[in-house]
């Protein structure tokens, strides 16, 4: 089965930075897994990294081989040095706190062209609008909270289950993080002494946004299981997971 959905994901390397996220997470999450396992399950875990290796090692090797012999000539490209650091630093708009809490990205800023008129607008304007509203940030910092919670919770606990998911979370948190101190010093080092790295990873939205959410999900939903085992009573419980419900609707 792994097998087969390895070979489906395939399409992923027309972009091969996002397999690259992708693969990344899996390791994480493995190395993590066998960690707080005490190692057992190595050969499943070989096992599984290896069938992905398999699976899309037709372009690995290729790119691989590209990347060894031609980055020189990517990073003096007049598209690269014109266009990589502005996308670093769209992308860094987004890299503060407020931000990562909202998850709020670059695609915010795109724009669109009336071409009969000649003006341009915000591509996904009734989003703004919404996001902007009370109706969005409350549910938003609320869910961020809980989020919070959940990862300190699963850290505290220690649940094999869940610390892989939240070192992701983490993981995420990290890269996408890129204007908030402390936080983004891993990263700018990385940038400052590892040029490749500043190629492949300028749009940090666009290649860590996914991992983060679903991480984010689930830390969000052990956050509510945790305040919804706060009481006892029935009724509590279901007005706490009918509220969640609510407000992730809204």
């Amino acid at each position: 089965i792994l097998f087969i959905c390895s070979i489906l994901a395939t399409s992923q390397a027309f972009i091969p930075t996002l397999f690259a996220v992708f693969f990344s997470a899996i390791f994480i999450y493995c190395f993590s897994s066998l960690v707080v396992n005490k190692f057992k399950n190595l050969k499943r875990v070989v096992v599984l990294l290896i069938v992905i290796l398999i699976t899309n090692i037709f372009w690995i090797l290729p790119a691989g081989y590209s990347f060894l012999t031609h980055s020189k000539e990517v990073a003096n490209a007049k598209n690269y040095q014109m266009a990589s650091n502005d996308i670093f630093y769209r992308n860094k708009k987004y890299g503060d706190l407020f931000s990562m809490a909202l998850i709020k990205g670059v695609v915010l800023d795109y724009k669109a062209t009336e071409f009969k008129s000649a003006s341009t607008h915000y591509m996904i304007w009734p989003w703004l609008n919404h996001i902007n509203s009370l109706y969005f940030k409350i549910p938003a910092w609320i869910f961020f909270f809980l989020a919070l919670i959940g990862l300190y919770k699963t850290i505290k606990n220690r649940n094999k289950d869940h610390v892989p998911f939240a070192i992701l979370f983490l993981f995420a948190f990290f890269m996408m993080g890129t204007d908030i101190p402390i936080i983004n010093i891993p990263v700018n080092l990385l940038r400052q002494y590892i040029p490749l790295f500043a190629t492949i990873f300028r749009f940090t939205f666009t290649k860590f946004s996914i991992l983060y959410v679903f991480s984010y999900s689930i830390m969000l939903a052990l956050g509510i299981f945790y305040l919804i085992n706060l009481n006892n009573k029935i009724v509590i419980k279901k007005i706490i997971y009918g509220g969640a419900v609510l407000l992730i609707f809204i």
